[in-house]
């Protein structure tokens, strides 16, 4: 998880903000770059939903062929 949120970081999508604390703390906020991909995550959350029937099918299917394999 380090790695994606350091090239989230690192591409502008997310601010990293670290706390000198006794306790180590950081924290990351999206920037308005980050924030103007919402509506595009969001809407492939809907299409996830809407079809995750067909893909969960799909999954099964390929599960079954693999388990299914002669050895």
């Amino acid at each position: 998880m380090t790695r994606q949120l350091n090239e989230l970081v690192y591409h502008g999508f997310v601010d990293k903000f670290s706390f000198d604390t006794k306790i180590p703390k950081v924290e990351y906020r999206l920037t308005a770059l980050g924030t103007s991909l919402l509506p595009l995550i969001i809407s492939l959350e809907k299409w996830g939903e809407n079809n995750r029937g067909v893909l969960e099918a799909v999954l099964n299917e390929k599960n079954d062929q693999i388990i299914n394999m002669p050895t």
